[in-house]
């Protein structure tokens, strides 16, 4: 079994190509971004703390950064439907366990914790905007 990657293909399973290239690093739960210019996905390093990654959609030249420098776990994300703010799923304080729901802005600031729960809270989304009047 080899690193797990994202790929593109057609809805028929078709022109499949890598999007992500990190070696033998896991990456999963892509999500694209409302302008659908940036990829946002998990992976998972040696050290077993997932944290969150974007690419950008290019063809010709492929390049990933961490979206925060914090050394939490973070995985899952999702973009808020105007770009601002991702949602994640997180366990702040690992020695509590508690898997719980965070957002902060797409930048990777403001970081702000949703829900305390002792059960795990997991892949959030966000509901779409409300048609205008």
């Amino acid at each position: 079994r080899g690193p797990q990657q994202v790929w593109f293909m057609n809805a028929d399973g078709s022109d499949q190509r890598l999007f992500s290239r990190s070696k033998d690093l896991v990456n999963s739960t892509p999500a694209w971004s409302p302008d659908g210019k940036v990829i946002l996905f998990t992976q998972l390093p040696s050290n077993n703390f997932p944290r969150l990654m974007a690419a950008a959609q290019e063809d010709d030249e492929y390049s990933e950064f961490p979206v925060t420098q914090s050394s939490n776990p973070m995985r899952d994300a999702r973009y808020s439907p105007n770009s601002a703010w991702l949602a994640f799923e997180s366990w702040q304080w690992a020695q509590s366990g508690d898997h719980d729901i965070y957002i902060m802005s797409s930048s990777g600031v403001n970081l702000q914790q949703v829900t305390n729960d002792p059960a795990f809270d997991f892949q959030p989304v966000w509901r779409p905007a409300s048609p205008s009047p």
